[in-house]
């Protein structure tokens, strides 16, 4: 009998103690990076060396269109839901968890009727809650590679197309200094667009090349930053790039149209995940739900039922 009690507050400790550390490493998680990671969320789409910055607030003007795919809600107001709510889902079974795992090393130590009762509530408390979060991050991982949601979320790119498309033809009318603000400086009247105030850079080379399209053997002169690209808040490299395309005679409004022509023809959610790493962040938690909580589950089921037994026989004893 002294063994079987010495090995239940072994494996009761040592499961309290795994609990207590995926609680302070989740905690640690969800404190200092889950918020961050959420709020501070970017993504570049590149049309033709044309790059869109895509961050969680500039989100909420390209898809919030026609009444709806944000609810009327704004990305800050979604960002803070989903904070709270992959919080609430990782800490509540996990700290119910330690609670169970704790019980059944108390009633193996005590010989209480009252703490056994309370250690097989808790152990199958937490055994359900464990359970759902594994079903949860399954079901994750069928869906995000599921043909009927990707062809669903196809189909809310209608904001994103119609916006880019927009972002496209306000910096066409920048570069042929076709906007009323004829006192504003063309940085200013980018940054003062609807869509085009989210253009963060143009990549020269890609551009350059779309441009040697229309017109064979156009190179550009020395407006590159160091990296390669125009910084769309230097005035002074926009107005080069619009002189540069005047003398040569391009059709601005052709070749932006042709470009994102060009890039919304093979626009679809598959490539956007991927190139966005929303698709591998969603794998990653998706999986490590389903083997961390799918461990939980059986170490709490075991910890409880041995807890069981160490006490029965110990009553069966007396």
């Amino acid at each position: 009998m002294c063994s079987n009690r010495k090995v239940g507050f072994a494996v009761s400790g040592f499961v309290v103690f795994i609990h207590v550390v995926c609680l302070a490493v989740l905690g640690w998680f969800l404190g200092a990076k889950l918020p961050d990671t959420i709020r501070d969320f970017s993504y570049i789409f590149d049309f033709g060396g044309i790059k869109i910055d895509l961050s969680i607030d500039s989100l909420a003007e390209f898809l919030d269109t026609d009444g709806g795919i944000l609810l009327g809600r704004n990305t800050e107001e979604l960002a803070d839901l989903m904070i709270l709510v992959i919080t609430l889902v990782g800490i509540i079974p996990l700290a119910i968890g330690l609670l169970a795992s704790f019980s059944v090393f108390m009633s193996i130590k005590m010989n209480s009727s009252c703490c056994k009762c309370l250690s097989a509530l808790l152990t199958v408390i937490s055994s359900i809650l464990y359970f759902i979060v594994m079903g949860i991050s399954i079901a994750m991982l069928v869906l995000i590679f599921d043909p009927t949601v990707r062809g669903m979320l196809d189909d809310s790119l209608s904001g994103l197309t119609s916006g880019v498309s927009s972002a496209g033809s306000e910096l066409s009318d920048v570069l042929r200094r076709n906007r009323r603000q004829v006192n504003e400086d063309l940085a200013t009247q980018l940054e003062n667009s609807e869509y085009g105030q989210f253009i963060s850079e143009i990549d020269l080379e890609t551009f350059e090349a779309a441009v040697q399209a229309q017109v064979p053997g156009f190179q550009f002169g020395d407006i590159l930053n160091e990296d390669g690209t125009i910084d769309v808040s230097d005035t002074a490299a926009l107005e080069a790039l619009a002189n540069e395309l005047k003398d040569a005679d391009v059709n601005i409004e052709e070749l932006v149209n042709d470009i994102v022509d060009d890039v919304l023809a093979d626009l679809n959610a598959d490539a956007i995940l991927a190139d966005s790493g929303i698709e591998s962040a969603l794998e990653s938690i998706g999986s490590g739900g389903v083997a961390i909580y799918g461990f939980l589950f059986l170490i709490t089921i075991f910890t409880g039922c041995f807890g069981c037994q160490v006490q029965n026989r110990k009553v069966s004893h007396i």
